[in-house]
């Protein structure tokens, strides 16, 4: 049952690098925003990716939800509640068999790309379907990794947290400081697709 707030993690855990919640994933949308105003100002096109990842983060920004487990009961209980919105079996379907849809669609169409069209690069796929893949695939990792979260372990899973976010940061802010530079164009296109797809991953992953 999702509950609308920005409660989008464990209040029990600390965050990652000790910030407020919520906080990393507010730098990269600021720093991506940030770059997609400046160059737009500037009059110059930005890659596909970089907008896609413009609006999934703004989308995930403005639409995180918390996910508590709860007794049948308490359900029952927040579901005779009009004001409570319900989306437990959108098109009567179990949420995880449109989950399963979903993934396997982009999986089926990689794999089309692969053997049918001879796609072998990054550059070369869609940035849709990138930032789609990368989203996704970040949102897999959550679910299977959250099963193996055990609160004896904090410490290790804080430094966890600590690395993944650094490993994002730093080279965001690297590739945002070019832009602001107005040396984005010098990227190769492979380094800017890794960052941004990696910004979506760690959008999926929280």
């Amino acid at each position: 049952m999702a509950i609308g707030n920005d409660r989008t993690e464990n209040p029990q855990k600390r965050p990652p690098l000790g910030l407020p919640i919520g906080s990393v994933r507010a730098l990269l949308t600021l720093q991506i925003l940030a770059v997609f105003v400046v160059e737009t100002l500037r009059g110059h096109q930005l890659p596909g990716l970089w907008s896609v990842t413009v609006l999934l983060a703004i989308a995930h920004y403005f639409s995180s939800r918390s996910t508590l487990a709860i007794s049948a009961a308490q359900v029952a209980q927040l579901e005779s509640n009009p004001a409570v919105p319900l989306e437990r079996r959108p098109l009567f379907l179990h949420p995880h068999l449109l989950r399963g849809v979903v993934l396997l669609s982009l999986v089926g169409v990689l794999a089309a790309l692969y053997s049918v069209q001879g796609v072998r690069q990054v550059n070369e796929v869609p940035p849709q379907l990138l930032g789609a893949v990368a989203y996704v695939t970040g949102a897999v990792c959550r679910l299977l990794f959250s099963q193996q979260r055990h609160p004896t372990n904090r410490g290790g899973l804080r430094l966890w947290d600590d690395l993944n976010a650094l490993a994002v940061l730093l080279p965001v802010t690297g590739v945002c400081v070019m832009y602001y530079l107005d040396q984005g164009a010098q990227l190769p296109d492979l380094v800017r697709n890794y960052v941004l797809a990696l910004v979506l991953f760690y959008f999926g992953s929280r």
